[in-house]
């Protein structure tokens, strides 16, 4: 409960990799040490960059909406995981902001280092 009390505090909140989403950090305890976890939040219209992950990546809706560049849409209640170095980027679609759980694991891809 105390976690979203502190979602209106803007001093919990990092400029994310792009204008327009910023992201909170969030400590998701020991069963997922090594996992980044963040609640992240983008204004309308706010492009989350093509990027990959070393790892699977898990995204959960509550607000707002996001295209995906393969035209999968996620809406509140919608969950999207992409595996390992699967590319992708996304646009916040207009209406509410975007707010979503993002759990990933291995941090961000590094092509050089691939198997």
């Amino acid at each position: 409960m105390a976690l979203l009390e502190l979602i209106d505090d803007p001093t919990c909140w990092l400029p994310g990799p792009a204008k327009g989403i910023d992201l909170f950090p969030v400590h998701a305890g020991p069963k997922l040490e090594g996992v980044e976890t963040c609640i992240l939040r983008a204004e309308p219209g706010a492009r989350l960059p093509h990027r990959e992950h070393a790892g699977e990546e898990l995204m959960l809706m509550l607000q707002g909406a996001f295209r995906a560049d393969s035209g999968v849409e996620l809406r509140p209640g919608d969950t999207w995981t992409r595996g390992r170095a699967t590319p992708y980027g996304m646009t916040a679609l207009p209406g509410d902001e975007c707010i979503c759980c993002v759990a990933t694991s291995g941090g961000a891809f590094d092509p050089e280092a691939a198997d």
